[in-house]
């Protein structure tokens, strides 16, 4: 139970009546004091009635000038809990709409057997000294999207993001230092629609205006296959020519596929410039297993699912409102 303390004035002077004021636990009461001892009070109040309050029961005495005279224990006054520490806002706003470009490199899937057919062809190119260097292969990813964030809290958002990348294959011979580059076939592999959403944590080392961000997103993505594609682009320039593909090139693929990453965000008033990391994991669905046949010649082969493997980089710039 609360109670409201009002402060009651009691003349102590002598024996003698005078003009007092008492608060207890429960009231204030106004009069005149008759009596005061160890044990108790006895005030005649304004009103003619004269009370006797035990000393127990007495918070305060004052006189009628509002001087304080006797004073007993007070019941601790209750205060509202103090308010935490604010917990820091969102480095930028509470939502976040960005660009982003990205780069990096592909394995396995659709990759390998492109690659595996490459190294089998035992390709090679003879230079002016005699040496004769052999066929290599590079796969470049590349592409770019957008992604819509909005705040929980300062520690966690969510993260929906939509993106197109596309993996190019390169077979050269040739390290272009000692011995002259030489492109036989450059030629887009795969083309992927992606959208996933997921989670953020964030963690600021210094202030809002930086955070360290660890990311987690899961989703669907489908594309095309362009099989062969440098087999058929190099064909004419091989001798011997191989046995010549003319069977389906694109062919369509869906698959669920999650990635994680981690990175770092600088944040302004309206701003916010993203840097992060990625490895992308994708189960790619054909219609069946895929054979890559020129009459009875059996060229190359693609299981029916395919594990697609991404790691990239990713530089986002975006609009905080």
């Amino acid at each position: 139970m609360r109670y409201l303390f009002i402060f009651v004035v009691v003349i102590l002077s002598g024996s003698a009546a005078h003009a007092a004021m008492v608060v207890t636990r429960n009231e204030r009461l106004s009069g005149t004091l008759v009596t005061n001892s160890e044990a108790s009070v006895t005030l005649k109040t304004d009103e003619g009635i004269s009370r006797i309050i035990p000393r127990a029961q007495i918070l305060q005495v004052f006189d009628d000038d509002g001087e304080l005279l006797w004073q007993g224990e007070l019941p601790k006054q209750e205060y509202p809990a103090a308010a935490g520490g604010k917990e820091p806002r969102p480095a930028s706003s509470k939502r976040t709409l960005s660009g982003n470009f990205m780069i990096g490199g592909v394995a396995s899937g659709y990759y390998r057997e492109e690659n595996r057919l490459i190294e089998a062809m035992n390709i090679t190119a003879t230079y002016s000294d005699g040496s004769a260097q052999s066929g290599q292969t590079s796969t470049l990813s590349m592409g770019g999207g957008i992604d819509y964030q909005w705040y929980a809290t300062s520690r966690t958002s969510s993260l929906v993001s939509y993106f197109y990348r596309s993996a190019t294959q390169t077979v050269f011979t040739g390290d272009g230092r000692n011995y002259q580059k030489i492109t036989l076939a450059e030629e887009r592999v795969t083309a992927i629609h992606t959208l996933m959403y997921g989670r953020e944590m964030h963690f600021y080392p210094a202030n809002d205006d930086v955070s360290l961000d660890i990311i987690a997103q899961a989703g669907y993505q489908a594309g095309s296959y362009n099989a062969l594609a440098t087999y058929r682009s190099m064909y004419g320039l091989l001798t011997p020519r191989p046995v010549l593909y003319t069977g389906a090139s694109d062919i369509f693929f869906h698959g669920p596929t999650a990635r994680v990453g981690a990175g770092i965000s600088f944040h302004g008033a309206s701003w916010v410039f993203r840097l992060n990391g990625y490895y992308q994991a994708a189960a790619a669905f054909n219609s069946d297993k895929v054979d890559f046949t020129s009459g009875t010649t059996s060229i190359a082969s693609t299981n029916a699912v395919n594990l697609l493997q991404d790691f990239y980089a990713n530089v986002a710039i975006g609009l905080s409102f």
